[in-house]
């Protein structure tokens, strides 16, 4: 916290929860105890979890409780694996839910060929050309159509959007809509004390744990 020369998380959050375990995470002395213990001490206001390991989050979102989730990887124009699962209980459990990586490694960016060419599997492979290609064939850029996509599902609060500043999602989200730009703003503004401290997290929780 001194090296960021802040005083306050606005969300912590247990990266890769599968690392750490259900144990090590819920147990009465684990993770999610120290992380309360930070918040009632005023060091951060809400507690999360992130993974790609869907079973887990399954299980840790339906407990009710953590406050925010984020699904990388799982939910984009071509993927859906998190949409009926962690997406549904964690907005049932009322969480704030957040995706990143939605352009999916460059797949709905100018550099589509390559990403769809190391798409081992063939059919999947074909499969993300031809979403590529539909999303091309819509109004708006190939990253912006990405993001209209998943920002549809109202389910879904933000989108960590990996830019460095304001201004070119501000360029760009012009014609994404109020909620779409709305999103990125929130992700810029809330969602950067998140992902510029990430590597200090780990050293706060051990901390606390120690």
């Amino acid at each position: 916290m001194k090296r960021l020369k802040i005083s306050k998380l606005t969300v912590a959050q247990i990266h890769e929860v599968n690392i750490p375990g259900w144990q090590q995470i819920m147990r009465p002395n684990g993770a999610l105890a120290g992380l309360r213990q930070a918040q009632q001490k005023g060091l951060c206001d809400f507690v999360g979890i992130t993974a790609r390991a869907i079973p887990l989050l399954v299980q840790l979102a339906a407990t009710g409780e953590f406050d925010t989730v984020l699904v990388y990887h799982d939910y984009h124009p071509s993927c859906l694996k998190a949409t009926e699962s962690v997406i549904s209980v964690a907005a049932n459990q009322q969480m704030g839910i957040v995706l990143a990586t939605v352009l999916a490694g460059g797949l709905y960016t100018e550099q589509h060929q390559q990403a769809i060419a190391k798409i081992d599997d063939p059919k999947e492979r074909q499969r993300a050309a031809e979403i590529v290609e539909r999303l091309k064939a819509e109004p708006h850029t190939l990253p912006q159509n990405a993001f209209r996509f998943v920002l549809a599902d109202g389910r879904v609060s933000t989108v960590s959007s990996g830019a460095a500043s304001v201004s070119p999602m501000g360029r760009s989200g012009k014609s994404l809509g109020d909620r779409t730009i709305d999103a990125l703003k929130a992700n810029l503004k809330v969602g950067l004390d998140i992902w510029n401290h990430y590597l200090y997290q780990y050293d706060f929780l051990l901390s606390l744990l120690l």
